[in-house]
């Protein structure tokens, strides 16, 4: 298992600390990187990291304009993650068919701070259903996410309340 220590995280860059001695398709595996995102982030090609090697990964810019003035919610945020809380009655994805989705939401809140990425969400709720929506902030941890949802790393916990009959 890959150990690092993380140096510093921004919109701009990930520096990280090997704590042992690995390979560059160990490190690939660890943060699930496709043949695509390797080749988008640059990744590097040196084929053996030595035990406190530090690795810098650098995000390229997206340019991306959102015009959504529904306010959302944040609850918490970080270099990595957004949570934000969803109100009920709104997609999270668009269906093709709405405009005003939470993601949107999410993304104009993340533009108008000046963050260079589009978010994505890590998991969603129905749409009439309040509550929690976990965001992902920078398409490189993307499929760390995704990986935690699908090996159930990751717990979602359901509160019900009903009024009424």
């Amino acid at each position: 298992m890959l150990e690092l220590k993380i140096h510093s995280i921004d919109a701009y860059q990930f520096s990280f600390e090997l704590k042992k001695q690995a390979t560059k398709d160990e490190i690939i595996n660890y943060f699930h990187l496709s043949k695509k995102n390797q080749k988008r982030y640059n990744f590097p090609t040196k084929e053996i990291y030595l035990k406190q090697e530090r690795v810098q990964i650098l995000f390229p810019i997206e340019n991306f304009e959102s015009f959504n003035k529904q306010s959302v919610e944040v609850v918490y945020e970080d270099e990595m993650i957004l949570m934000v809380n969803k109100p009920p009655f709104l997609l999270v994805h668009s269906d093709g068919n709405t405009k005003d989705t939470l993601q949107d939401r999410v993304n104009a809140y993340l533009y108008q701070s000046g963050w260079p990425h589009k978010a994505q969400a890590v998991q969603r709720i129905d749409q009439e259903t309040s509550g929690l929506v976990l965001f992902c902030k920078n398409p490189f941890f993307q499929a760390c996410f995704d990986f935690m949802i699908s090996s159930h790393q990751v717990k979602k916990q359901y509160l019900c309340i009903l009024k009424g009959n």
